[in-house]
């Protein structure tokens, strides 16, 4: 047990009943001595008394056997951002249709699946996995509008880590420039005065610097966001 990161977390506000304080290591080391099957995952995830119960779940849980629903489910029952975390970094990015949930997820009213479905796409950049094009418009679309609005800031921030790596790609790259181009136009005067974002990965932080100017409020708060969402963990990091 690590009272220490269990601490850290309560004064986070991640009250779990019962908190280990295990680290990433320690849970992929004992993932790997469990057996991945789908019922034990389940028994895992419905203990949700235990932090490191929903944690396990999704690491041993095969892919092929969630359905759909059962992910729906998941992440409505996922009491913090990390549990949605490690459901798509560690099960949800590897179904086969990872990219309609998340196309989907990004445009729900609830918003801690509006979170998922942003950690789910950049898990699946990360991962290299083929994003349909039939599903990039909604996805440039919901992204950035999400991440102008910073209504709430923790999907702001998730939405702002898309698009981070999706400008890494040329070609998502010149999807969101052509999206942005009609900002100019807008009745809003934020988005009419938005720096032009860049198509060469070489000027995305320089561009996101720039962009501080007109969106302080989410950056003023973006350390505290960053300890929020990972917990002082880099794992969606690797």
């Amino acid at each position: 047990m690590n009272g220490i990161v269990a601490q850290s977390m309560r004064e986070k506000g991640m009250t779990y009943k019962i908190n280990f304080g295990l680290t990433l290591p320690l849970l992929k080391s004992i993932a790997e001595s469990l057996p991945k099957e789908k019922d034990l995952a389940v028994a895992l995830w419905n203990d949700k008394a235990v932090r490191e119960s929903m944690l396990l779940a999704p690491m041993v849980c095969p892919p092929e056997e969630i359905t759909a629903e059962e992910a729906d489910r998941w992440i409505e029952d996922a009491p913090y951002c990390e549990v949605a975390d490690f459901c798509c970094k560690y099960l949800f990015c590897r179904m086969h249709d990872a990219a309609r949930l998340a196309s989907e997820w990004i445009g729900s009213e609830n918003k801690m699946k509006r979170y998922a479905g942003y950690q789910l796409l950049s898990a699946l950049l990360i991962d290299k996995s083929e994003i349909p094009a039939e599903y990039h418009a909604n996805i440039i679309e919901k992204s950035l509008n999400e991440w102008h609005s910073h209504a709430v800031i923790y999907t702001a921030s998730a939405a702002s880590g898309f698009i981070k790596r999706a400008l890494q790609n040329k070609s998502w790259a010149k999807e969101i420039q052509a999206e942005t181009a009609a900002w100019r136009h807008s009745e809003d005067e934020r988005r009419r005065k938005h720096p032009k974002l860049p198509t060469n990965t070489n000027y995305a932080v320089r561009f996101f610097r720039k962009a501080e100017h007109y969106y302080p409020i989410f950056f003023a708060h973006r350390t505290k966001v960053a300890n929020f969402v990972t917990h002082e963990y880099r794992y969606a990091r690797r």
